[in-house]
């Protein structure tokens, strides 16, 4: 039997990356709001935003229904950020015999905020086509989420994992990738990119421009230039393995090699 899944979330806390796995799995389809009003209105959807969002949301409710109706499983990708919101959807499909999940993203606070400077940094670049959330914005949008109690929760997602590159250096302390993310705060950007500038002259001899010390982790579309060709990346990706720690061979001589000299050892900032 075909089933609707709400996926429940803040703003910027890994929704549609999840909805996105969750549709591989689930052989579903994906509905989102913000997919279709970015596609329409570009970032320039004005004072009538919530009205244009709410008739968004009933069409793709209607049309859930008739995805539902052919077999297919429905994922509703729009945060549902209150419970009003999420008991009208249940009784949407409960009146309807279609039974209905929620999915709740669970996010820990520092990765909500290193996610907000991600997109955001993205949007600047125009790498990304999302709506783009500054300070004011997010404290109002989280001041209007409500966090669902365990009765309304059927499955949990936990997003508070540190990013990690395919080797097992740690995104989270690396000085390129800690200039980056915190590029909305010029005086601790330009440190660490400093810092980190100076690591690749002492190390390797590099004279590396400032502005090439941009990373926004070893798994993202945008990494480190130098990194563009790692072999343990190139390696993890052919053997489909997310890690070399997955790999039968881990860890092999070159890896080894690597890691005692370099993983987690230099590069990163302390963070204690």
């Amino acid at each position: 039997m075909p089933k609707a899944i709400i996926i429940c979330g803040k703003i910027c806390s890994g929704k549609s990356t999840y909805a996105e796995k969750l549709r591989v799995k689930e052989k579903a389809v994906v509905l989102s709001c913000d997919e279709i009003t970015l596609a329409l209105f570009d970032q320039h959807i004005g004072e009538n935003h919530d009205s244009i969002v709410e008739r968004t949301q009933k069409y793709l409710f209607a049309k859930s229904l008739e995805i539902i109706e052919v077999g297919i499983n429905v994922i509703l990708d729009w945060g549902f950020w209150t419970k009003e919101e999420r008991d009208c959807a249940k009784q949407f499909y409960k009146s309807r015999n279609i039974t209905c999940e929620l999915h709740y993203i669970n996010i820990s606070d520092g990765k909500w905020k290193i996610n907000l400077k991600k997109r955001n940094s993205a949007i600047g670049e125009g790498k990304a086509n999302a709506y783009y959330v500054d300070n004011s914005l997010a404290k109002k949008f989280e001041s209007i989420f409500e966090i669902p109690n365990d009765n309304e929760i059927d499955v949990c997602y936990k997003n508070d994992w540190i990013e990690y590159c395919y080797c097992g250096h740690g995104c989270s302390r690396c000085l390129t990738y800690l200039a980056t993310v915190n590029n909305d705060d010029n005086l601790r950007s330009e440190e660490f990119r400093r810092k980190s500038q100076q690591f690749y002259k002492d190390e390797f001899n590099l004279d590396i421009p400032l502005e090439k010390i941009h990373c926004f982790g070893g798994r993202s579309e945008d990494v480190f230039y130098l990194c563009k060709d790692c072999p343990w990346m190139k390696c993890a990706k052919e053997k489909h393995l997310s890690a070399c720690s997955e790999c039968a061979e881990y860890p092999c001589k070159p890896l080894a090699e690597y890691r005692e000299k370099y993983v987690n050892k230099c590069n990163q900032e302390d963070l204690k």
